[in-house]
């Protein structure tokens, strides 16, 4: 996981993230609004590997769970493409 300092992927520690994570309040991190207006937000964390380039995000809050699971839909791993519905 990134968020250790490693990647998953390479194994490289050249982890990177936002500036904004080291912001102490709510706020931190980027935020994903679920309505108009927005009422509702997902609050989220992005780490990037300098080496092979790969991104890893991360939900940061139980709050931000709940309202993945009152407004986003599952995943299909029987389907190939799951924006058919």
């Amino acid at each position: 996981m990134m968020f250790d300092g490693k990647c998953s992927n390479c194994g490289s520690d050249r982890i990177y993230m936002s500036k904004q994570h080291l912001r102490w309040d709510k706020m931190r991190g980027d935020t994903v609004y679920l309505k108009q207006p927005p009422t509702r937000m997902i609050l989220i964390h992005h780490y990037a590997c300098i080496t092979c380039r790969k991104i890893e995000s991360y939900v940061m809050d139980n709050e931000s769970v709940q309202n993945i699971l009152d407004e986003w839909h599952p995943v299909n791993p029987k389907s190939k493409r799951n924006d058919e519905d």
